[in-house]
């Protein structure tokens, strides 16, 4: 079995850091749908256009919590 296909079996939880629009998050969502996508993005306006298709934290990294993000997430970018 590919490696490609272990992946769209895999209900994955991905947090992307400083997402932007989301470019990244939607082509991990165009290969494996049952992906759980999460942001942080500091830029209101470009959160809310990723917003559309993950769930995005408009907030500066260095004001958060890491026990925010540890263990809760699949892989973190």
């Amino acid at each position: 079995m590919s490696k490609e296909l272990i992946l769209l079996w895999c209900k994955l939880k991905i947090l992307e850091i400083g997402c932007a629009c989301g470019g990244t998050l939607l082509q991990i969502k165009n290969n494996n749908p049952s992906a759980e996508l999460y942001g942080i993005e500091i830029c209101e306006p470009a959160a809310e256009i990723a917003k559309n298709f993950a769930e995005v934290l408009t907030a500066d990294l260095e004001l958060l919590e890491r026990t925010d993000f540890i263990g809760k997430f699949d892989y973190i970018i």
